[in-house]
């Protein structure tokens, strides 16, 4: 379909043809006068219940070509009268979701338990995704992720705060994050030993070979079990120079090495 933007008047609408079947039954819920309207504020709402599909970026890394946020851009149109019950009808997947979701929580709250919200942003400071961590000892769940979030590596701000020669951390969690940190090195984590995605392989192969320049280096200590050291050798794939450094027998991770050999007494 070709349209002149010089002209004042609108393209015609297209015939509906094959494949174009949920449209049609949406449009016979509306009075005959608002289909060319309603049909392309359709899509979006439509587009949103798209998910694995990518496509290749000129970067070389791989994208979802929607997401819920597309949601978001159909209820725009709110102010067609029409449209909203059917963006409601085609997005109840969504709504029944976020009810249960928002029960959850409610029950939760009443319930008194403390949580400790840990946020996640990429490189350039935008604001990806936020986790949710029980501070009850032994209490489930242990953590909770708000629809939508993404949340992948951790502090991924710092790359941009290395200096020549300084060496980059990686740790297991947040908690051994924050002590790396307090140690007083530069560090990013991964949230878990069997959360390390296909995104974040992408964004750790596209870092130099020497972070910080001459000097640098990647550095581990991995927990002491068999997921921390799993998850070394599958970053070790990733980043051939990352070196390995072993915790003391006394300490399961970095957290309880910074609290038992490394934090100065107050």
């Amino acid at each position: 379909m070709t349209y002149d933007i010089t002209k004042p008047t609108a393209p015609t609408m297209p015939n509906l043809g094959k494949g174009t079947e949920c449209i049609k039954i949406l449009l016979s819920q509306a009075s005959k006068d608002m289909h060319e309207p309603l049909v392309p504020m359709f899509f979006p709402s439509l587009g949103a219940h798209i998910s694995g599909a990518e496509f290749q970026y000129p970067d070389l890394t791989w994208k979802e070509m929607c997401g819920l946020m597309a949601n978001l851009v159909a209820d725009s149109g709110c102010n067609k009268g029409q449209l909203s019950y059917l963006v409601d009808a085609i997005c109840h997947d969504f709504s029944e979701h976020d009810e249960a979701e928002l029960k959850k929580l409610v029950e939760w709250q009443k319930q008194g338990t403390p949580w400790l919200q840990i946020p996640y942003y990429d490189r350039s400071g935008r604001l990806t995704g936020v986790q949710n961590r029980n501070l009850i000892r032994g209490a489930l769940p242990r953590f909770r992720f708000p629809s939508g979030s993404k949340c992948g590596i951790y502090n991924l701000p710092v790359l941009n705060l290395l200096k020549p020669g300084e060496p980059l951390f990686i740790t297991e969690g947040c908690s051994d994050c924050w002590a790396m940190l307090s140690a007083g090195h530069k560090a990013i984590a991964i949230p878990s030993a069997t959360l390390l995605t296909k995104q974040d392989i992408e964004m750790l192969s596209s870092l130099p070979s020497q972070p910080g320049g001459d000097g640098g280096g990647y550095h581990m200590f991995p927990d002491r079990d068999a997921p921390g050291e799993r998850l070394f050798l599958q970053l070790q794939k990733v980043l051939p120079t990352l070196q390995h450094h072993q915790l003391p027998p006394d300490c399961k991770d970095f957290s309880d090495y910074y609290l038992t050999h490394l934090r100065k007494p107050p």
